[in-house]
This record gives structure tokens, sequence and C-alpha cells, in this order.
């Protein structure tokens, strides 16, 4: 079998063959030392360069004529590269041929390719390297070679060095629809190729596109007013680079009103007792104008939208219930409940009383009689009376003989009536007479 060596190939002919071509190529004038080989049968094997075929001469059993056989050339080495040029760790390795091989001959080719790692052969690859073999810094080559079958070309060679490759960031802007009450606030997070690297991030604050400096994971509510429009930008940095940065943006949405307290006054009515609202409201967006939003009930009912809730639509012992809220024109706040209340006894009341006789004597048997019994709450009339002679009290009922008293001319005879309606006692009024001699 032929022997291959750089530059040279090796062919087997016939003695014939080779005392043809040396005759040819001498003009017809055969050297002795050719013949030689020829007339011992011996086969040996020349090897050419620069792409001429070799000549080798053989037995055939006898002798014969010189045969001329064919010249032949090695390929050309193709011209290669490694696509991308400049790859980074997330990239997959191909090669792409720039300049094709030829062989002079027309030889079919057969391709050898063989890729390297920092020097070392990397198996198992063809046309394709995965990114998940690359590291960051590590250098590859893809060495390429072709064949006719006989010859082996030069090496064409590709060489790139794996680069860094940026850290993706990923960013979530809390909450999505943020009041002046809410702190934002910003959650990164990052993917990087490049496994070994520790990321980290630039934050950059905007509002309504311009920068705050704020540089941190949040914002105080404090900072932020209706309608703006605040934006957070993430840059996500490794040891070598810089990625793509990503931006969130929230709107500053409208706060609800709030009612910081609300009472209803007095605190324990009575049944001629109208009610009052009394409250307190804000709104952390201070340019709103509030109006209040009253609800009052009986009996769990509403009965009343004003800030005052008249004692005509209630009775004692009947629950009252107040809520407001407050709204800002643009929204209504949370209503605020009070305790409820029940509405309490109204005591009865008396216009006046009398004597009977106006101008008695000290004899006489004087009486004392109500005038006016009001009880709001329809309760049946009662009263309780005290007599007194000159502030000395007497008996307790509605009459008073005044012969058994020992009451004198010009004494004063007064009675105390006070009203009740069975819970509670009404005012107490006074009438006064001074006595005659009789």
């Amino acid at each position: 079998m032929a022997t291959e060596q750089p530059g040279c190939r090796c062919d087997k002919v016939s003695g014939r063959q080779l005392l043809a071509g040396y005759s040819e190529a001498l003009g017809g004038e055969v050297r002795n030392q050719m013949s030689w080989a020829v007339s011992l049968g011996v086969a040996f094997f020349g090897c050419t360069d620069g792409g001429s075929k070799d000549s080798t001469a053989s037995g055939d059993g006898g002798g014969g004529g010189l045969d001329s056989g064919p010249r032949a050339r090695p390929p050309s080495a193709p011209l290669v590269s490694i696509v991308p040029a400049s790859p980074m760790t997330g990239d997959d390795l191909s090669f792409q041929v720039n300049q094709s091989p030829v062989d002079p001959d027309g030889d079919a080719l057969t391709w050898f390719v063989a890729w390297f790692v920092d020097g070392v052969p990397a198996t198992g690859w063809t046309d394709t390297v995965p990114s998940d073999e690359t590291r960051k810094h590590q250098v590859w080559e893809v060495r390429i070679t072709v064949s006719d079958g006989t010859y082996t070309s030069e090496t064409g060679l590709g060489v790139v060095v794996i680069g860094n490759t940026p850290p993706v960031a990923a960013a979530v802007l809390s909450p999505p629809a943020p009041t002046t009450l809410d702190r934002l606030s910003v959650s990164t997070s990052s993917v990087d190729p490049d496994e070994e690297d520790v990321v980290g991030y630039a934050i950059v604050w905007s509002v309504n596109g311009v920068d705050t400096g704020l540089t941190g994971l949040d914002v105080d509510p404090s900072l932020t007013t209706e309608g703006e429009v605040w934006s957070v930008t993430v840059t996500p940095v490794d040891p070598d680079d810089s990625g793509a940065p990503v931006s969130e943006s929230v709107t500053i949405e409208n706060s609800l009103p709030i009612v910081d307290s609300v009472e209803i006054v007095p605190d324990n009515p009575a049944t001629l007792d109208d009610v009052e609202a009394l409250f307190t409201g804000s709104d952390p967006d201070v340019a709103d104008v509030l109006t209040p939003v009253f609800s009052w009930t009986v009996d769990g009912v509403e009965v009343g939208t004003e800030d005052t809730l008249s004692s005509s639509l209630f009775v004692r012992g009947q629950e009252l219930g107040l809520s407001v809220s407050m709204h800002d024109g643009t929204v209504e706040g949370p209503a605020r409940f009070t305790d409820p209340v029940i509405v309490d006894n109204t005591p009865p009341s008396l216009v006046g009383a009398d004597l009977d006789p106006v101008s008695p004597d000290t004899f006489d048997e004087v009486l004392c009689i109500p005038r006016g019994w009001s009880d709001p709450d329809g309760d049946l009339e009662d009263y309780s009376f005290q007599w007194t002679l000159d502030g000395v009290p007497g008996p307790t009922v509605d009459h008073w003989h005044l012969s058994s008293s020992g009451a004198s001319e010009g004494q004063v005879l007064s009675c105390t009536v006070t009203p009740s309606d069975g819970r509670d006692t009404g005012a107490s009024v006074v009438v006064s007479a001074t006595l005659s001699g009789g």
C-alpha cells in the first residue's frame, strides 16, 4: 500500500509505465538504472511533490514497454472561521467556510473537523458546539482538513475567545396600583449564563420622566403625589459587563379619604334631644376638598343623611346608629361607624301648681293641684308632694288640714309638686300663699 508523506503521494505503477515516463521525459533516452530496475522486476515507490504524480516500477512477468502515469496534487486548505466571531457563553459555536478547498485533480474530498478548547481536544462535536459546553474566557479552535483519499490538505484554522454574557434582569414594581399611602418597592432577579458571576443591580427611580436621585429598593409614600407616574429602571451588573436595563412604571392613584373620628352628641340622648354628628376627616391628597356623607339609622333602618337627626324621628328605647364617610370629589372613602346609643327616657314636666283655696286661712283644708303635665314618652301622671309652713316640712300628700297644724296668721304656706313617670322625676314646681286669720 502507498505511504503518505507531507506534500507527496506514492503510487505503484508498472515498470513499462515507469520507463515510458522517463523515456518521454529524456527524449527517448532511457537510463541504465531504470532498465536495471525493470529487468529485475523490482517494485519501488517514488514520492512526488508540488502535486506531481508519483512513479513506481513493478515486475510485469518478463519485461515490456514504458508507460506514462497520471500526475497527482494535494487539495488546497479551506479558509474557515468560527461564528459568531465574538461569542458569548450563551452562543452556540459553529464554523463557516470562507473559501472552499480545491483539488486540482477534481477528486472528491472528505472533510475532517476537530474542535479544541484551551489547546485540548474537545471530542464529540463536529458542526456545532452547544453553548452549555463553553465558559467565559475559554479559547476555542476549529481545525479542518480535507482529503482526496491520498493527500490531506494543510489545516484550516478558526479561533475565538468566549466573552462574557451580560446578565438579564427582571424587575417587579409593587403595588401595581399604588396610592399616596403605599410604599413603592421593586424586587429584582436575574439570569446570568456565567454561573460563577455575582450579579448586582443599579437602580434609578424617576417621576414623570425626571430622575429623583433615589437608588434604593423602595420609595416612602410621603414622596408621592396623586397622578404622578413613577418608574424604576434596573440594570444588572456582573464583574465584566452591564446587562440591558429593564423598567417598570406605575401611576399614583387617588388615595381614599378617611374619617378619623366620629361620635353622636349627646352620647346619652333622650326623646326630646336632637342628635348631631361630631367627626373629623382627612385625605392624604392634601389638595382634595372633602364632603362628609352621613347615614343615620333608627333600629337599623336609615332615617337621615344630614349632620343632625331630629328627635321627632325616634322614641325612648330605640337604638340610634351613625356612619360617616368622606368624598374627595373622585371617590368616597370607607365609612366609620359610631357605637350605637339607646334613646333614654325624658322626664315629665309641669307648668305649675295651684292652691285651693287660693288664699287660705289658718282653719282651711288646702289642696295642691298640679297643672300642665307633659311627658314626651306618653307615661302616666304621677306626683310627689311636700308641704311646708314657714319652711318647716309638713304632709307629703296633696292636701293639708291647717286647723290641726297650729298654723298662725301671716305664716307662708308652700306646696312643692314633683312630677314622675315611673322612671324619672321631672322638675319640681312650688306654689305658696300667706295665711290669713280666719
